[in-house]
């Protein structure tokens, strides 16, 4: 069973959308970090970033070697 999504952005609500359609609205730089999310089975909106996985992270680089 996969969970909805619903999410806000200039004020307005949309969806709902799985998890995968999330992952590439943000993919596709539609979501930004700052739009807020919500699961489905919940109340509580959230910012974008704070969902796992949502957003790729770049890892720190190594200081290169002089």
């Amino acid at each position: 069973m996969s969970t909805d999504w619903f999410y806000q952005q200039e004020g307005t609500t949309l969806g709902p959308v799985t998890a995968a359609d999330l992952k590439q609205l943000a993919k596709a730089k539609i979501l930004q970090p700052g739009d807020f999310v919500r699961r489905g089975d919940t109340d509580n909106w959230t910012p974008a970033r704070r969902v796992q996985g949502l957003f790729e992270t770049v890892p720190p680089q190594s200081p290169s070697p002089t």
